[in-house]
């Protein structure tokens, strides 16, 4: 299903088939081609469009699969992919164009969806890294203060053993003197303090 068409240089079709007449929303080709005064103003979506492939039809004489936007009778708009030949007069000037379009809307339409997607997922994956960022700096100071409290916990077990060793010592030597009951009590009890502190 492609739209075949024949058109002159002064913008005007000769003939299109019923596809194309149907894909631009006329009922018959005779509708098209006598409604359409202008195809630059009236199909293509962008009237500098057709000045641009005629001067190119002119100098080259084909153009294969160029994309460009038809508009439709009701104003939409619709992809096409156009391929058109010159056709030229004995005498070497031009005669009319032929050429046919396909309808390639729903491809654009899908590549728009991509470009889209890999937009919202390029986002995504700089959220990915900065949070991945984040992370890691907030593990690295986990880390630091997890360092910074074994060392602090290393000087003050240290700090807190020394002398707690030395007060155990003296109690020992003190519990090993003549005490009364209740001196003796006192310094079992201290004693016993001093060893559970310790561990």
């Amino acid at each position: 299903p492609v739209g075949i068409f024949r058109s002159t240089v002064d913008d005007r079709f000769l003939s299109v088939n019923d596809y194309l007449a149907k894909s631009c929303g006329y009922e018959t080709p005779e509708e098209m081609i006598s409604n359409v005064q202008s195809i630059s103003r009236q199909v293509y979506a962008d009237p500098e469009e057709r000045s641009s492939v005629t001067r190119f039809l002119e100098e080259h004489n084909e153009i294969f699969n160029h994309e460009i936007r038809f508009r439709t009778r009701s104003g939409h708009t619709l992809w096409t992919s156009l391929s058109v030949r010159t056709v030229r007069k004995p005498d070497g000037g031009i005669s009319h164009f032929e050429g046919f379009c396909a309808d390639i809307s729903e491809r654009k339409r899908v590549e728009e969806a991509l470009v889209q997607s890999n937009t919202e997922l390029e986002l995504i994956n700089e959220k990915l890294e900065g949070a991945i960022e984040r992370a890691n700096q907030m593990a690295l100071k986990a880390e630091m203060a997890s360092t910074a409290k074994s060392r602090f916990l290393a000087k003050m077990s240290h700090e807190i053993r020394t002398p707690m060793n030395g007060i155990l010592g003296m109690l020992e030597l003190t519990l090993q003197t003549s005490l009364d009951d209740h001196q003796h009590r006192s310094l079992r009890m201290a004693h016993s303090s001093a060893e559970t502190l310790l561990a």
